[in-house]
């Protein structure tokens, strides 16, 4: 189990690469073990309402279309007014139907990316956080759009998988 809780000060980078790739480890383990959708976690709703409030401050939404990979997230790459590309994630928080670790997961995430991010490690750059629950009912976390195909959507064999771990055991060093 990996337990995400706000980092404090006097983390070093060391401590969040390292949070990191536990979390990243654990993606096989969550394919196995109950899932967030399987205990029906409901997922934040987005309306165009909600997300045009919530994005207001970036620009006017253009185009939206959802993404995988959210677990109880909902998860959107939205096209602005001026063709930038950005991703809204929007977590659930309700307590009652999250494990101890999810609560208060995307605030971890956007700490992480900006402290790995101040490090020289390529990262999405966090543009915007709300987690005043004022436009959506939902912990909000913005960052700008990387094109690719996530890890655990590939399909690598054992030694290209093997590559990946090192690469990342090397950020930890």
């Amino acid at each position: 189990t990996v337990y995400c809780a706000p980092f404090k000060k006097g983390f070093s980078i060391r401590h969040v690469v390292t949070s990191l790739c536990l979390l990243i480890q654990s993606i096989r383990f969550q394919q196995v073990a109950v899932r967030a959708e399987d205990r029906c976690v409901p997922k934040p709703d987005l309306t165009d309402v909600k997300l045009s409030a919530l994005l207001r401050p970036l620009g006017t939404v253009v185009t939206t279309r959802p993404l995988t990979g959210g677990m109880f997230a909902t998860v959107l790459a939205v096209t602005l007014h001026d063709g930038s590309e950005v991703v809204v994630k929007a977590s659930s928080t309700d307590a009652t139907q999250l494990c101890r670790y999810e609560r208060g997961i995307a605030g971890t995430e956007a700490q992480t990316f900006r402290l790995i991010a101040a490090n020289g490690i390529a990262v999405p750059e966090v543009v915007l956080t709300d987690f005043s629950h004022g436009a959506v009912d939902a912990d909000i976390v913005v960052t700008r759009f990387i094109s690719g195909t996530p890890w655990q959507e590939r399909e690598l064999d054992d030694v290209a998988n093997d590559r990946v771990k090192q690469s990342l055991g090397a950020l930890m060093a």
